[in-house]
Protein backbone atom coordinates (compact mmCIF):
# COMPACT_ATOMS: atom_id res chain seq x y z
CA UNK A 1 0.00 0.00 0.00
CA UNK A 2 2.69 2.43 0.79
CA UNK A 3 4.50 1.83 -2.50
CA UNK A 4 1.80 2.39 -4.53
CA UNK A 5 0.90 5.69 -2.36
CA UNK A 6 4.71 6.89 -3.58
CA UNK A 7 3.56 6.07 -6.65
CA UNK A 8 0.62 8.53 -6.42
CA UNK A 9 2.91 10.89 -5.11
CA UNK A 10 5.75 11.29 -6.92
CA UNK A 11 3.49 11.55 -10.19
CA UNK A 12 1.67 14.53 -8.27
CA UNK A 13 4.83 15.85 -7.74
CA UNK A 14 6.10 15.51 -10.93
CA UNK A 15 2.51 17.16 -12.43
CA UNK A 16 3.15 20.56 -10.65
CA UNK A 17 6.66 20.67 -11.24
CA UNK A 18 5.42 20.37 -15.39
CA UNK A 19 2.68 23.03 -14.46
CA UNK A 20 5.21 25.44 -13.50
CA UNK A 21 7.50 24.71 -16.44
CA UNK A 22 4.49 25.27 -19.19
CA UNK A 23 3.00 28.31 -20.29
CA UNK A 24 -0.70 28.61 -20.39
CA UNK A 25 -0.81 27.69 -24.64
CA UNK A 26 1.00 24.92 -23.73
CA UNK A 27 -1.57 23.81 -20.88
CA UNK A 28 -4.38 24.23 -23.38
CA UNK A 29 -2.95 22.90 -26.74
CA UNK A 30 0.24 20.29 -26.25
CA UNK A 31 -1.28 16.73 -25.06
CA UNK A 32 0.94 16.45 -22.55
CA UNK A 33 -0.04 20.29 -21.37
CA UNK A 34 -3.30 19.11 -21.75
CA UNK A 35 -3.09 16.00 -19.30
CA UNK A 36 -1.12 18.43 -16.82
CA UNK A 37 -4.12 20.98 -16.86
CA UNK A 38 -7.11 18.27 -16.38
CA UNK A 39 -5.74 17.55 -12.81
CA UNK A 40 -4.12 20.73 -11.95
CA UNK A 41 -7.24 22.77 -13.24
CA UNK A 42 -9.69 21.80 -11.05
CA UNK A 43 -7.77 22.33 -8.05
CA UNK A 44 -5.67 25.91 -9.28
CA UNK A 45 -8.82 27.20 -11.07
CA UNK A 46 -11.86 25.89 -9.69
CA UNK A 47 -11.34 25.33 -5.98
CA UNK A 48 -8.23 27.97 -5.08
CA UNK A 49 -9.37 30.33 -7.75
CA UNK A 50 -5.62 30.81 -8.67
CA UNK A 51 -3.82 32.75 -11.61
CA UNK A 52 -1.37 30.38 -13.47
CA UNK A 53 1.51 33.20 -12.21
CA UNK A 54 0.21 32.51 -8.40
CA UNK A 55 0.12 28.59 -8.41
CA UNK A 56 3.73 28.76 -10.11
CA UNK A 57 4.88 30.66 -7.83
CA UNK A 58 3.68 28.20 -4.96
CA UNK A 59 4.80 25.04 -6.74
CA UNK A 60 7.34 24.51 -3.84
CA UNK A 61 4.61 24.90 -1.07
CA UNK A 62 2.64 22.24 -3.02
CA UNK A 63 5.25 19.84 -2.86
CA UNK A 64 5.90 20.60 0.62
CA UNK A 65 2.17 20.01 1.63
CA UNK A 66 2.01 16.75 -0.84
CA UNK A 67 5.24 15.16 1.44
CA UNK A 68 3.75 16.24 4.77
CA UNK A 69 0.66 14.33 3.80
CA UNK A 70 2.41 11.43 2.60
CA UNK A 71 4.62 11.73 5.64
CA UNK A 72 1.00 11.21 8.22
CA UNK A 73 -0.18 8.21 5.74
CA UNK A 74 2.58 6.75 5.89
CA UNK A 75 2.81 6.94 10.01
CA UNK A 76 -0.83 5.91 10.29
CA UNK A 77 -0.29 2.43 7.66
CA UNK A 78 2.86 1.41 9.16
CA UNK A 79 3.77 0.70 12.48
CA UNK A 80 7.18 2.06 12.81
CA UNK A 81 5.81 5.58 14.51
CA UNK A 82 5.16 8.99 13.07
CA UNK A 83 9.09 10.08 13.35
CA UNK A 84 9.85 7.16 10.94
CA UNK A 85 7.03 7.35 8.70
CA UNK A 86 8.17 11.68 8.41
CA UNK A 87 11.24 10.68 7.16
CA UNK A 88 10.49 7.74 4.80
CA UNK A 89 8.19 10.13 3.30
CA UNK A 90 10.50 13.35 2.90
CA UNK A 91 13.72 11.24 1.74
CA UNK A 92 11.70 9.44 -0.51
CA UNK A 93 10.16 12.32 -2.21
CA UNK A 94 13.48 13.96 -1.84
CA UNK A 95 14.78 11.34 -4.01
CA UNK A 96 12.60 11.50 -6.47
CA UNK A 97 12.76 15.36 -7.14
CA UNK A 98 16.57 14.48 -7.31
CA UNK A 99 16.09 11.93 -10.40
CA UNK A 100 13.30 14.02 -11.66
CA UNK A 101 16.00 17.21 -12.23
CA UNK A 102 18.75 15.18 -12.90
CA UNK A 103 16.28 13.94 -15.81
CA UNK A 104 15.70 17.64 -16.46
CA UNK A 105 19.11 18.57 -16.81
CA UNK A 106 20.09 16.05 -19.69
CA UNK A 107 16.74 15.99 -21.28
CA UNK A 108 16.81 19.94 -21.55
CA UNK A 109 20.39 19.77 -22.77
CA UNK A 110 19.26 17.93 -25.93
CA UNK A 111 18.27 21.19 -27.23
CA UNK A 112 21.34 22.81 -27.85
CA UNK A 113 22.49 19.53 -29.70
CA UNK A 114 18.90 17.68 -31.29
CA UNK A 115 16.40 20.34 -31.71
CA UNK A 116 12.92 21.02 -29.76
CA UNK A 117 10.94 18.11 -28.60
CA UNK A 118 7.38 18.04 -26.79
CA UNK A 119 9.56 17.49 -24.04
CA UNK A 120 12.96 19.06 -24.37
CA UNK A 121 11.37 22.40 -23.91
CA UNK A 122 9.68 21.77 -20.65
CA UNK A 123 12.65 19.70 -19.16
CA UNK A 124 14.90 22.82 -20.47
CA UNK A 125 12.84 25.20 -18.44
CA UNK A 126 13.08 23.61 -15.42
CA UNK A 127 16.78 22.47 -15.68
CA UNK A 128 17.50 26.30 -16.20
CA UNK A 129 17.65 27.59 -12.42
CA UNK A 130 20.01 24.61 -12.00
CA UNK A 131 22.25 25.20 -14.72
CA UNK A 132 22.25 29.41 -13.71
CA UNK A 133 23.37 28.33 -10.63
CA UNK A 134 26.40 26.27 -11.82
CA UNK A 135 27.49 29.03 -14.68
CA UNK A 136 27.38 31.45 -11.36
CA UNK A 137 30.34 30.01 -10.55
CA UNK A 138 31.26 27.82 -13.39
CA UNK A 139 31.06 29.86 -16.22
CA UNK A 140 30.95 27.30 -19.21
CA UNK A 141 29.17 27.10 -22.33
CA UNK A 142 26.68 25.04 -23.77
CA UNK A 143 26.41 21.63 -22.73
CA UNK A 144 29.97 22.04 -21.18
CA UNK A 145 27.46 22.93 -17.96
CA UNK A 146 25.78 19.52 -17.91
CA UNK A 147 27.97 17.66 -15.83
CA UNK A 148 29.27 20.55 -13.14
CA UNK A 149 25.38 21.05 -12.94
CA UNK A 150 24.46 17.26 -12.33
CA UNK A 151 27.35 17.82 -9.53
CA UNK A 152 25.81 20.56 -8.29
CA UNK A 153 22.55 18.86 -7.64
CA UNK A 154 23.89 15.93 -5.92
CA UNK A 155 25.78 18.10 -3.53
CA UNK A 156 22.30 19.80 -2.36
CA UNK A 157 21.02 16.90 -2.05
CA UNK A 158 23.06 15.26 -0.33
CA UNK A 159 23.06 18.26 2.21
CA UNK A 160 19.57 18.55 2.41
CA UNK A 161 19.29 14.59 2.75
CA UNK A 162 22.14 14.30 5.54
CA UNK A 163 19.51 17.19 7.60
CA UNK A 164 16.77 14.61 7.67
CA UNK A 165 18.73 11.70 8.58
CA UNK A 166 20.51 13.76 11.21
CA UNK A 167 17.25 14.69 12.88
CA UNK A 168 15.73 11.04 12.18
CA UNK A 169 18.47 9.67 14.62
CA UNK A 170 18.43 12.87 16.95
CA UNK A 171 14.45 11.95 17.25
CA UNK A 172 15.38 7.95 17.92
CA UNK A 173 18.32 8.07 19.61
CA UNK A 174 18.98 11.62 20.99
CA UNK A 175 22.69 11.56 19.39
CA UNK A 176 24.05 13.77 16.75
CA UNK A 177 25.49 11.60 14.00
CA UNK A 178 27.06 13.45 11.52
CA UNK A 179 28.94 11.26 9.92
CA UNK A 180 26.12 8.27 9.54
CA UNK A 181 23.96 10.99 8.40
CA UNK A 182 25.86 12.03 5.30
CA UNK A 183 27.02 8.72 4.71
CA UNK A 184 23.09 7.97 4.55
CA UNK A 185 22.53 10.85 2.42
CA UNK A 186 25.59 9.56 -0.51
CA UNK A 187 24.05 6.33 -0.13
CA UNK A 188 20.21 7.61 -1.18
CA UNK A 189 22.17 9.34 -3.93
CA UNK A 190 23.48 6.50 -5.18
CA UNK A 191 20.64 4.78 -5.44
CA UNK A 192 18.93 7.42 -7.38
CA UNK A 193 21.52 7.25 -9.70
CA UNK A 194 21.16 3.34 -9.91
CA UNK A 195 17.91 3.54 -10.51
CA UNK A 196 18.34 6.06 -13.29
CA UNK A 197 20.47 3.79 -15.03
CA UNK A 198 18.01 1.01 -14.54
CA UNK A 199 15.60 3.08 -16.75
CA UNK A 200 17.64 3.59 -18.88
CA UNK A 201 18.51 0.41 -19.29
CA UNK A 202 15.20 0.10 -20.41
CA UNK A 203 15.40 3.09 -22.82
CA UNK A 204 17.90 1.93 -24.50
CA UNK A 205 16.55 -1.29 -25.11
CA UNK A 206 13.06 0.12 -26.49
CA UNK A 207 15.38 2.28 -28.54
CA UNK A 208 16.88 -0.79 -30.11
CA UNK A 209 13.88 -1.97 -30.64
CA UNK A 210 11.86 1.01 -32.34
CA UNK A 211 14.99 0.80 -34.90
CA UNK A 212 13.75 -2.29 -36.67
CA UNK A 213 10.11 -0.52 -37.21
CA UNK A 214 10.78 3.23 -38.04
CA UNK A 215 8.30 4.67 -36.06
CA UNK A 216 6.67 8.25 -36.22
CA UNK A 217 9.08 11.00 -35.19
CA UNK A 218 6.40 13.40 -34.29
CA UNK A 219 5.10 10.93 -31.62
CA UNK A 220 5.54 11.89 -28.24
CA UNK A 221 7.07 8.73 -27.01
CA UNK A 222 9.24 8.56 -29.87
CA UNK A 223 11.04 11.79 -28.86
CA UNK A 224 11.12 10.85 -25.06
CA UNK A 225 13.25 7.72 -25.85
CA UNK A 226 15.47 9.60 -28.59
CA UNK A 227 15.82 12.41 -26.07
CA UNK A 228 16.78 10.22 -23.37
CA UNK A 229 19.07 8.10 -24.87
CA UNK A 230 20.75 9.94 -28.12
CA UNK A 231 23.14 12.36 -25.97
CA UNK A 232 24.87 9.09 -24.50
CA UNK A 233 24.44 6.82 -27.60
CA UNK A 234 25.71 9.04 -30.38
CA UNK A 235 29.11 9.01 -28.89
CA UNK A 236 28.99 5.36 -28.80
CA UNK A 237 28.21 4.86 -32.66
CA UNK A 238 31.10 7.04 -32.93
CA UNK A 239 33.55 4.81 -31.62
CA UNK A 240 31.85 1.41 -32.40
CA UNK A 241 31.52 0.90 -35.57
CA UNK A 242 28.33 -0.98 -36.74
CA UNK A 243 28.85 -4.66 -38.16
CA UNK A 244 28.03 -4.49 -41.53
CA UNK A 245 24.04 -3.88 -41.21
CA UNK A 246 23.56 -3.99 -37.66
CA UNK A 247 24.95 -1.30 -34.75
CA UNK A 248 26.43 -2.88 -32.14
CA UNK A 249 26.89 0.05 -30.34
CA UNK A 250 23.17 -0.32 -27.97
CA UNK A 251 24.85 -3.80 -26.61
CA UNK A 252 28.19 -2.40 -26.00
CA UNK A 253 26.66 0.60 -23.84
CA UNK A 254 23.96 -1.72 -21.88
CA UNK A 255 27.14 -3.63 -20.86
CA UNK A 256 28.80 -0.43 -19.67
CA UNK A 257 26.01 0.13 -17.73
CA UNK A 258 25.53 -3.46 -16.12
CA UNK A 259 29.53 -2.54 -14.37
CA UNK A 260 28.62 0.65 -13.74
CA UNK A 261 25.67 -0.18 -11.88
CA UNK A 262 27.72 -3.33 -9.91
CA UNK A 263 30.24 -0.63 -9.33
CA UNK A 264 27.88 2.02 -7.15
CA UNK A 265 26.28 -0.81 -5.62
CA UNK A 266 29.61 -1.85 -4.00
CA UNK A 267 30.55 1.43 -3.36
CA UNK A 268 27.04 1.89 -1.22
CA UNK A 269 28.41 -1.21 0.36
CA UNK A 270 32.08 0.41 1.70
CA UNK A 271 29.82 3.55 3.10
Amino acid sequence: MIIILGFAVKFLICVILLHAAMTSQELHFNPLGKLVASITNPVYMNMLKMTKKRSDTLAPLFVAVIAVAYGLTVSFLSSSGIVWGFFYAFDDVLRFILMFYVVAVLVGSTINRFGTTTYSTFFYRIALPWVKLTRSFINLPGNAVVLPALVVLFALFVVMDSFFHLGFYISTTGAVQIVPAIKGAVAGGIKVLIDLLGLFTWLIIIRALMSWVSPDPRNPVVQFVIAMTEPVMEPFRKIIPPLGLIDISPIILLVVIYFVRIMLSRLIGLL
